[in-house]
Formats: structure tokens, C-alpha cells, sequence
């Protein structure tokens, strides 16, 4: 009697691999890495993944790194590559600044979708990215910035707060009624107690 056998042939023109695309993440956290189609997988370089022989694995660089995964199907090889980079500071709490004493100075952060400003008593609002700061001392503000993905980063910003009076006496003015300098006005800077004002003719 004859034996009847049968025999199926797969033949791969190249493993269909497929990962998980580039990824951005905050400085400390992870990425799952995530790749399909083979049989058996092969990360490299392996020293910041949770399981470099697993399709599905979690990679906490550093530094931006480029992982290539090796993926096995039958006797078939293919590789894919994937990009893990890390987000750098993005908080900016603005340049120093100088005040006299009663005024205000307009602060303006930058770099990020939401803000918080501590210490919060001296602002117009504590949320925002530009807050009117009105402090009686000079006062280190320090801002943290959350961006798109969720990274909070910090920045600090100074006013400084003079006692100082600064004065400003106009040396002539024409009171004629022609709308240009009819009016005679001190400008005073800061905290005056009291003034004495002489005028001759």
C-alpha cells in the first residue's frame, strides 16, 4: 500500500515587523516599546529595557536612544527601529526686574501649557504664565511649567523692590490753553511722605 504524506511550505519574502513609532517622554519616566509579527524578539541595546527578549518592553533612557528590535519568524529575520527621546527644560520664568517700592512688575513665564507660581500672596494670580507680582521685599518667584506631555520643569524669576523716591519736576510748562504742556504735574516714584513746593514768578 502506498503512504500518502503532505507537506506545507511558508515562504516570507521578509518578517512582517512592525514597532511602536518614535517617542518623546519626561526625564525619569518610561516607554513602552511594542513590536509584532515574528515569532521571537531580540532588543538591543539592552541595558535600559525591562525585558529585551520580550515583543513588548519598557525602556527608561537617559539620553535619547535608538532601539532595534530583531524579530524572528521560521528561519526569518527582519529588524525596525524606534527612537526614545527625552524632553529637555522648557520652563523660562523671565529676566530680574526692579521696582520702587509700591509699584507692581508684570512677570512673564514661558514654555509650557500650564503655570504655577509660588510664592502666590504678592500675584494677581498664581495660574497664569504673566501675573502682576506686587511684593513689599524683594521676592524670588519661582514658576512650574507642565508641558503638552505632562513634564513639569521649574525657573525662577527676582524683583527686586527699592525704597527709593525718585522724583521728576518738570522745569517749565506753557499754561496757554493750546492742549500741549498747559498742565503742571510732579512725577513721583515710590512711598512720599511729604513734599514742599515753591513756585516763583
Amino acid at each position: 500500500t502506498g503512504i500518502d504524506d503532505s507537506l506545507v511550505l511558508y515562504i516570507y519574502d521578509a518578517v512582517p515587523l512592525t514597532i511602536s513609532p518614535d517617542t518623546l517622554i519626561c526625564p525619569g519616566s518610561e516607554a513602552t516599546l511594542i513590536a509584532s509579527g515574528a515569532d521571537s524578539y531580540v532588543w538591543t541595546p539592552d541595558a535600559t529595557l525591562s525585558d529585551p527578549t520580550s515583543a513588548e518592553t519598557d525602556a527608561s533612557p537617559t539620553t535619547e536612544t535608538t532601539y532595534t528590535v530583531t524579530g524572528t519568524l521560521a528561519s526569518c529575520v527582519n529588524t525596525a527601529e524606534t527612537t526614545v527621546s527625552i524632553q529637555g527644560p522648557t520652563a523660562y520664568a523671565g529676566e530680574d526686574t526692579t521696582i520702587i517700592l509700591g509699584e507692581s512688575a508684570f512677570l512673564e513665564a514661558e514654555g509650557g501649557v500650564d503655570y504655577s507660581w509660588s510664592p502666590a500672596s504678592s500675584l494677581s494670580d498664581a495660574n497664569i504664565a504673566n501675573p502682576v507680582a506686587s511684593p513689599d521685599i524683594t521676592t524670588v518667584y519661582t514658576v512650574t511649567v507642565t508641558t503638552e506631555i505632562g513634564c513639569e520643569f521649574t525657573d525662577q524669576v527676582t524683583v527686586f523692590v527699592s525704597s527709593d523716591v525718585i522724583v521728576g519736576v518738570p522745569n517749565a510748562f506753557s499754561p496757554n490753553g493750546d492742549g500741549f504742556n498747559d498742565g503742571f504735574t510732579i512725577i513721583v516714584r515710590g512711598q512720599l511722605a511729604a513734599y514742599n513746593l515753591q513756585v516763583y514768578n
